[in-house]
């Protein structure tokens, strides 16, 4: 069963199995379907805007005429699928394969710029295709702290290895795929709303860090350390900060941030929605 949960999110789905399930016109609106096996699915004419299909297996599957747009399909196998009139505006597909599916018609332009996102992302005939701005590497982004840069935002991160990194003060927004950022010096950063997902914080320094309505989710926080950190509206979806010595600027000092199937600083489970 899913879990469903007010705001951005509506429900959560880890590893379910929905092959050849007939879901055509669905409305399935910021749902999260992470490692789901979606093969032979029909989802012609399903609004799926703001869906999170991280790792989805989506092989043979009919889309024709969805609207995945601000869909994040990071890492999905859409080998063979039918995207036939598919909506893929501001559509996340870093890291996606697209071997053999069908883009007829699709539409991917918003304002006149083309703004789906592809980044080593394997298009019908087998290239490799990395057109899009938004995203960057480890090194350009210590590059342009080093040059004295602090503000990025709306950037995607993928893949990245930021561990030990000095980051302090940054400002910044996006989304953060497996990327590792442990003992990586976060103090006094300002995290506007970002998604770190698959992502390794263990013994990561955040100190007066401003995680506002961040989402930290299937990723590792044990041993992190930070005081004063401002975490009201921030959401923990399957993390692990076990160890974690953590304050925040909220209540009494202690850091308790919404969170769902995660373990905390002690050691116990929290299942569902805290």
């Amino acid at each position: 069963m899913g879990t469903e949960y007010p705001g951005d999110i509506d429900e959560i789905f880890n590893g379910v199995n929905f092959r050849n399930a007939n879901m055509a016109n669905s409305i399935l609106t910021q749902i999260w379907l992470i490692n789901a096996d979606l093969s032979s699915i029909n989802l012609e004419g399903a609004d799926l805007r703001g869906s999170l299909l991280l790792n989805a297996k989506l092989r043979n599957a009919n889309l024709r005429g969805s609207d995945l747009t601000g869909a994040d399909l990071t890492d999905a196998d859409l080998t063979n699928a039918d995207l036939t009139n598919a909506d893929l505006r501001y559509t996340i597909l870093v890291g996606a394969n697209l071997r053999g599916a069908d883009l007829t018609g699709i539409i991917t332009q918003s304002n006149h710029f083309d703004s789906s996102i592809f980044h080593l992302t394997t298009m019908p005939n087998g290239t490799i295709e990395s057109s899009s701005s938004k995203v960057i590497d480890a090194t350009e982004l210590l590059g342009r702290y080093a040059e004295g840069e602090r503000y990025f935002e709306e950037f995607i991160l993928y893949r990245a290895d930021l561990s030990g990194a000095d980051l302090r003060s940054l400002e910044w927004g996006g989304r953060f795929t497996h990327v590792n950022f442990s003992r990586a010096n976060l103090s006094h950063a300002s995290v506007w709303p970002t998604r770190f997902i698959f992502c390794n914080l263990s013994g990561a320094i955040l100190n007066r860090c401003y995680l506002g309505s961040a989402v930290i989710a299937f990723s590792d926080l044990r041993g992190a350390t930070g005081e004063m950190i401002d975490c009201d509206a921030l959401r923990l979806i399957d993390v692990n900060w076990q160890g974690a010595n953590l304050t925040s600027t909220c209540g009494n000092g202690k850091f308790s941030p919404s969170c769902y199937n995660s373990i905390r600083e002690d050691g116990s489970f929290v299942n569902g929605w805290s």
